[in-house]
């Protein structure tokens, strides 16, 4: 690692409160704020209890301008990037500038991910490329790599809005070792559950590809591999390489999240100093005006749906609603329309496949239908898509 780029904030004697603390922007903020060296720094003298006039002043000032703070977790960068099914980009948003309460979360997936992370990373440093050989090699205590705790947070001077928290550093081997790493890099540990991973085409969640490509951006390094746990048994490790194009718009995406937030922080702060109500109603429509646009995210959704109740009332729609309102209804009869296509050419292939369990096109690919222990069979279509259906022969 770089470690001349990095910030280093050391975890191993943090408790729960201070773990959780780290996340929150606006403790970072109020932390530096009553710091005793705080007043020269700014040349901003308190009046003894800070007044509205008084965080005018300083959120005019230069410093304020330069000062950063961590915001974004590696694991939050999901959320920004919106895909993450369970949390909106507008939910983070309050929880960062501070109206809402970042909750204390832990059930017993996370636990279990926890307890579990030594075993996982233990057994890693065995893998050759397939379970068998990483028994032997356990068996025989023959280490083909190694990795070490991280135990802290990670920024890069760069862009210090984003922290990271590696649960390994893949290191490099000692001369004359034997080992299949490729130098350094990060190991992102991780349990899940068959259900979980069948979601997805590729078996992994998105969101934890943008989480390996969040850490190896701030560590500056090539490469990551994530060993996973597969409905406690099924283990496999899959490497992942510096995606800069990945990086990149990660860094954009949440540059401009965090310059929203920060902005949103001085209007919530103002809010709670504010001296009068009107005032205060100001600077919270302010934060809400600051809020993330929203976006395809069902979880975006879920949010709106959680926060606003059926009060029975009426709001007059302008031209941009109602250009919302007819591409809803088009896409809507687009859908059903395409549907209905789908399941004529899916009905097609189950004929096809009968009492078949796979439809083979060879280099084209093919379609499954098998069943699994409850007996129910799984569709399943993976074919290369070309532009054009293949040509029918003419008949003369």
């Amino acid at each position: 690692m770089n470690t001349k780029n990095l910030i280093s904030t050391p975890t191993a004697d943090m408790s729960r409160e201070d773990w959780l603390n780290f996340r929150k922007p606006l403790w970072h903020v109020k932390k530096i704020i009553n710091a005793d060296q705080y007043y020269d720094e700014v040349q901003l003298y308190s009046p003894g209890v800070a007044n509205y006039e008084w965080f005018e002043q300083l959120f005019k000032t230069e410093w304020w301008e330069k000062y950063n703070f961590p915001c974004i977790g590696g694991s939050e960068v999901s959320t920004v990037m919106g895909l993450n099914q369970y949390k909106s980009i507008i939910e983070l948003f309050y929880e960062k500038v501070g109206i809402k309460e970042t909750p204390d979360i832990d059930n017993a997936a996370m636990f279990w991910g926890r307890e579990l992370e030594e075993q996982i990373a233990d057994k890693w440093q065995y893998w050759t490329g397939n379970v068998e050989e990483m028994i032997e090699n356990y068996r025989v205590k023959n280490v083909v790599r190694r990795c070490f705790r991280v135990n802290a947070y990670l920024q890069n001077k760069e862009f210090p809005w984003i922290f990271v928290s590696l649960d390994r550093r893949i290191v490099k081997s000692k001369e004359g070792q034997a080992s299949i790493s490729a130098g350094e890099g990060v190991l992102e540990c991780k349990t899940i559950s068959g259900f979980a991973a069948d979601q997805w085409e590729s078996g992994f969640p998105p969101g934890y590809v943008m989480q390996i490509q969040t850490q190896l951006g701030v560590t500056e390094l090539g490469f990551g591999e994530s060993a996973i746990l597969k409905d406690g048994r099924h283990f496999e490790v899959l490497p992942f390489d510096r995606n800069d194009n990945i990086i990149d718009a990660i860094k954009y995406k949440c540059q401009a999240f965090y310059a929203a937030v920060k902005k949103g922080i001085e209007h919530y702060i103002l809010s709670t100093v504010a001296p009068n109500e009107g005032e205060r109603n100001r600077h919270l429509a302010a934060v809400d005006a600051l809020a993330p646009e929203p976006d395809s995210s069902v979880s975006y959704e879920a949010y709106l749906k959680a926060t606003y109740t059926d009060k029975g009332y009426e709001v007059l729609g302008n031209d941009e609603e109602l250009l919302d309102a007819v591409q809803y209804q088009k896409l809507k009869g687009y859908i059903e329309t395409l549907q209905e296509k789908q399941q004529l050419h899916k009905n097609k292939l189950l004929k096809a496949l009968g009492d078949a369990s796979v439809l083979n096109f060879g280099e084209q690919g093919k379609v499954t239908y098998r069943a699994n222990k409850k007996g129910t069979r799984s569709f399943r279509c993976d074919v290369k898509v070309v532009d054009e259906a293949p040509k029918q022969e003419q008949a003369y």
